[in-house]
């Protein structure tokens, strides 16, 4: 689930984005306001000043500079209303990611390892990857094990995020075996790939994955920011993930 404070933040920063760029743009438009009137079944255009109007009818490039103020103008209130609204919001919500959650509880109990406060993974049974056991090193906060740093840290966001997945499992009707495999509502998969040879993407795209449709690959400049995992999560994972 996504964290309801991170995402009010992130959408604050756009609005406040877009609210400073609708103010460079309307510095750059002509003054006035266009107004319209209907006559013998024509439409006449203005512009509008402080104490009078004229006619721009046959300025179209006036008009249209006009109308694009206006609509920037109407864009800019909804913008003003909906910060006001969200800084209103931030200002009671709260966090619930895990490390925010563990600041709440007592610093002898949070002292724990992190895996005490994750659910713990349910096996079950699929065709996994057997080979070289000696590799599997690393343990995500859920109790997989993993064989690198980097599959760990994918396995904690899933895991933050409350997404079940199979680890190593065969890709059924071939011979390779996926990093992570998560399974959507509508019964199809999505595989995580880690890439560590690239032949190994070139593979997929001749069996029909494709990325960003069912597939995805990341490297290890991915790993580094953990914001780039949670993107990956939220807007490619989280609306179609059972």
């Amino acid at each position: 689930m996504r964290d309801l404070k991170a995402l009010l933040q992130q959408s604050e920063r756009e609005h406040a984005e877009r609210l400073q760029k609708i103010r460079s743009e309307l510095k750059s438009l002509p003054p006035g306001r266009l107004e319209a009137l209907q006559m013998k079944n024509r439409t006449y255009y203005y512009q509008r000043g402080q104490s009078k109007r004229r006619g721009i009818t046959r300025n179209p490039e006036l008009v249209r500079k006009l109308a694009r103020k206006r609509y920037l103008m109407e864009e800019r209130k909804i913008i003003q209303n909906n910060l006001a609204q969200i800084k209103k919001t931030l200002s009671v919500c709260e966090s619930y990611s895990l490390d925010a959650i563990l600041q709440r509880i007592p610093l002898r109990v949070r002292q724990l390892p992190r895996q005490y406060f994750y659910k713990k993974r349910v096996t079950h049974d699929y065709d996994k990857n057997t080979s070289h056991p000696e590799h599997l090193l690393y343990v995500t906060n859920g109790g997989e094990v993993v064989r690198s740093k980097s599959e760990r840290s994918i396995g904690d966001m899933l895991e933050e995020y409350g997404l079940d997945y199979d680890y190593d499992r065969r890709v059924e009707g071939y011979f390779y075996y996926a990093d992570f495999t998560i399974h959507c509502r509508d019964g199809s998969i999505i595989i995580w790939e880690h890439f560590g040879l690239i032949d190994t993407y070139e593979d997929y795209r001749k069996n029909g994955w494709r990325q960003w449709r069912n597939l995805i690959c990341t490297f290890e400049e991915d790993i580094r920011d953990p914001q780039i995992l949670r993107e990956i999560i939220e807007f490619f994972i989280l609306p179609r993930a059972i």
